[in-house]
């Protein structure tokens, strides 16, 4: 089990956007390595769902040495753009069959407690669609040197280090989660082409205008084992710390 110690929150999902980093490395090795003996089930109202034109992927191997259901997209199609994640989960709509869909990325997640309890404490929340929080802004939105995407989320989010919006795992109502994908693929086509691999790039807009989409801040269902490139990680036997900037970053202690 893994347990963000700064908020007492314990995570049911591990998002390593940059494996194989070293800053990332002493967490995710843990989960890995246990990956395949966490006891888990899910809500009869859910359904997971991952992107991958392969096959293999940590995720996909995991779920199904555990036993969990799940539903792939994109098997076989040439991958050139993460906006091909939107576009399959909109074309493939009708395959859902549970009111509730939690994505995963296929590559770097990995489930690290049960998940029969993540629907409810998404339902607490009241929205629509919740999505992972990281602690590194990107793709960067620059303008005369500073990141304009990054500054609105600060502000929306006060909350550091995880306080940026990241769409390698989220959850929510399938319906909420098609209008927010449908609305970012009406960004303008100069926004849109700045950044034309990045489902990202088109996604953050949307978080930043909607009530019904915020970010797990807190951890509470998601959590991310990279924060940014100037950690310097202590580790010890029992739990990993990180220094960002001025901040003491969580505590991500392994039981």
């Amino acid at each position: 089990m893994i347990i963000n110690t700064r908020y007492n929150t314990e995570p049911c999902v591990l998002h390593n956007p940059f494996k194989g980093d070293k800053y990332t490395s002493p967490f995710w090795d843990y989960a890995s390595l246990y990956s395949g003996k966490v006891v888990c089930s899910i809500p009869d109202n859910l359904t997971i769902v991952t992107y991958n034109n392969k096959k293999g992927g940590c995720l996909e191997s995991q779920l199904t040495k555990i036993g969990l259901p799940y539903i792939c997209l994109g098997r076989g199609l040439k991958w050139n753009t993460n906006r091909n994640k939107t576009r399959l989960f909109i074309e493939n709509f009708d395959m859902f069959e549970t009111d509730y869909i939690l994505a995963m990325d296929c590559y770097d997640v990995l489930v690290i407690n049960d998940l029969k309890d993540i629907l409810d404490k998404f339902l607490a929340r009241d929205l629509g669609v919740l999505f992972n929080a990281t602690g590194n802004s990107y793709p960067r939105y620059l303008h005369r040197g500073r990141d304009l995407f990054a500054e609105i989320e600060a502000e929306m989010c006060p909350h550091p280090p995880f306080q940026f919006f990241n769409s390698g795992v989220y959850i929510g109502h399938k319906e909420a989660i098609r209008d927010v994908f449908e609305e970012s693929w009406a960004s303008p086509k100069e926004h849109a082409d700045r950044c034309p691999t990045s489902d990202q790039w088109i996604l953050r807009p949307v978080y930043h205008s909607r009530e019904d989409v915020e970010i797990d801040w807190k951890c509470e269902l998601f959590q991310v084992a990279y924060l940014n490139d100037k950690m310097k990680p202590r580790v010890s036997p029992s739990d990993v710390k990180y220094d960002i900037n001025e901040y003491l970053a969580p505590k991500v202690k392994v039981l």
